[in-house]
């Protein structure tokens, strides 16, 4: 449960990053 929490955490920053960049 742990990694996943991680790895949505790090999806939703790389999502995050991704709307900044494209905005």
């Amino acid at each position: 449960d742990s990694d996943r929490n991680i790895n949505a955490k790090q999806r939703i920053a790389k999502r995050r990053k991704n709307t900044v960049m494209t905005v």
